[in-house]
């Protein structure tokens, strides 16, 4: 009976120092990979979203914006104060960027704050404003990772997006 015992202690002394060793040292450990990139650092071409227009009824799809021209997109709230400061300055020199089209962007999905910021700031008068409307996917804000209104989305004549802009430097960037 004593060699029984004597068997299933050093049997259980081999199994239990087997779990205990150390992993080999030889193979690295394999850790996935996190991208925390936004979309559009991932893919830098204009991506393809759609805007309801003014009238509700209309939709615009971004991929009928055509290469050769900057593009600006252009993400606000249309009763941010600081969106209608913005809008204030950039008209008074939207003649000098014939070399940009604009597309406007709100999130906001009450649509009567939209409508009369569109006609109040006079947006139809704007020949290189090509569409203004609302995101209702939210896609905008989540593709190019927008916090803060106004914010601008820039592409080259190629559709490769250049950049985001917030409030302080946005006007600036246009004119380069």
């Amino acid at each position: 009976m004593s060699t029984k015992y004597l068997l299933s202690f050093l049997f259980t002394i081999v199994v239990f120092s087997a779990y205990a060793q150390e992993p080999d040292s030889g193979h690295a450990d394999i850790t996935p990979i996190v991208d925390n990139r936004l979309p559009c650092q991932k893919n830098t071409d204009l991506p393809s979203f759609e805007i309801t227009l003014v009238d509700s009824v209309s939709v615009f799809n971004t991929s009928a914006i055509k290469a050769g021209k900057k593009t600006a997109i252009v993400v606000f709230g249309p009763e941010c104060s600081h969106c209608r400061d913005f809008f204030k300055q950039l008209f008074v020199g939207i003649d000098t960027l014939t070399h940009i089209d604009f597309y406007l962007v709100t999130p906001i999905r009450n649509f009567a704050p939209f409508r009369s910021f569109y006609y109040e700031m006079g947006i139809p008068l704007h020949k290189n404003i090509k569409a203004a409307g609302r995101d209702l996917n939210f896609f905008a804000m989540d593709f190019f990772g927008v916090t803060q209104f106004p914010y601008i989305i820039l592409y080259d004549e190629h559709k490769k997006l250049v950049g985001g802009f917030g409030p302080g430097s946005a006007l600036g960037e246009l004119h380069n």
